[in-house]
């Protein structure tokens, strides 16, 4: 498998459509960042993901980013199989558990086995994209040059009427 600087774990294939809703694959794009989807559930096939993750690992993968909806505990299984990873979690809000239950899961990690949180949803993998480019660019000033430009284009929220075309060119 080739070489990834990402990897973006959901949960089941029924999460995916959080992941198309966020501008996450076009941050990739715009920011060089090599990366790759998968799906795995950490309660059902857990010996999978851990060779899955071991492998991305000894490739040279770095940071990992986890979206958790009924069954939050992949981010964590995460940073229990790969410790010294950067690990994103993202949660999926569900009619069922609305914001409290993946969330806390997330945030209620043990000492030693930290996880990053950024957002609910595709807000919060847009976020996790731009953490992972974050992470990416230490040490690295022209990406971090790159990235701050980026940023300063791309705007979010009610108010914004920048797409993430225009941020990608330095702004509207």
């Amino acid at each position: 498998m080739a070489h990834a600087d990402v990897v973006l774990v959901l949960g089941s294939r029924t999460d995916l459509p959080v992941a198309t809703g966020s501008d996450i694959y076009q941050i990739f794009e715009f920011a060089g960042i090599e990366w790759q989807l998968a799906f795995f559930s950490a309660h059902r096939h857990p010996e999978e993901l851990m060779k899955y993750l071991r492998d991305r690992w000894a490739e040279g993968t770095s940071v990992f980013i986890a979206a958790v909806g009924l069954k939050p505990d992949l981010p964590a299984a995460i940073a229990a199989y790969l410790p010294a990873a950067v690990v994103i979690g993202v949660a999926k809000t569900t009619p069922e558990l609305g914001v409290a239950d993946p969330a806390s899961s997330i945030v209620a990690m043990p000492p030693g086995k930290p996880v990053l949180v950024a957002g609910y949803n595709s807000v919060g993998l847009t976020n996790a994209a731009l953490g992972a480019w974050q992470v990416l660019s230490v040490g690295k000033r022209a990406r971090q040059d790159q990235l701050a430009e980026f940023l300063k284009a791309y705007k979010t929220g009610p108010d914004s009427d920048v797409p993430i075309e225009a941020a990608k060119k330095g702004g509207a």
